[in-house]
């Protein structure tokens, strides 16, 4: 895999701004609004079930990340810690490219994309199992 610096087109500048948006939104949100764990409804899955579904976490990893709580972002869910964490990347790469007219672009072989793909079709499944037994035990 390498990564390269190249110019920036203004179709890749579009993708980049709209996750930037919906980032930085989330970030407002969850940073400036206390309320907001009393306005978004209990998991129904874990309602009906007893058992967490896999985004079972995913706004308190966003509100810890927030707040620069990393350790507890990890722990309420660590795929979606990482999810956060793309989106960070994604958003300094376009303020990269805004700004200096070049981003980031990773190159990768077929074989590098699957393995990427395998990595995260495990990866799902894994942090289900771990949100079952720290949530449930």
């Amino acid at each position: 895999m390498q990564i390269k610096l190249e110019r920036t087109t203004p179709q890749s500048s579009s993708f980049g701004l709209a996750y930037t948006l919906i980032g930085v939104t989330g970030f407002v949100i969850a940073r400036y609004y206390p309320g907001i764990f009393s306005i978004v409804p209990p998991c129904m899955f874990r309602h009906l079930t007893g058992i967490p579904c896999p985004a079972c976490g995913a706004l308190h990893s966003g509100y810890y990340m927030a707040h620069f709580q990393f350790l507890k972002s990890l722990a309420a869910n660590p795929f979606f810690f990482v999810v956060y964490l793309g989106l960070l990347f994604i958003a300094f790469n376009t303020l990269l490219g805004y700004f200096l007219k070049k981003n980031l672009h990773f190159v990768a072989s077929e074989r590098e994309y699957r393995l990427v793909r395998i990595m995260i079709i495990c990866a799902l499944p894994l942090n289900w199992i771990y949100l079952i037994i720290v949530m449930t035990g």
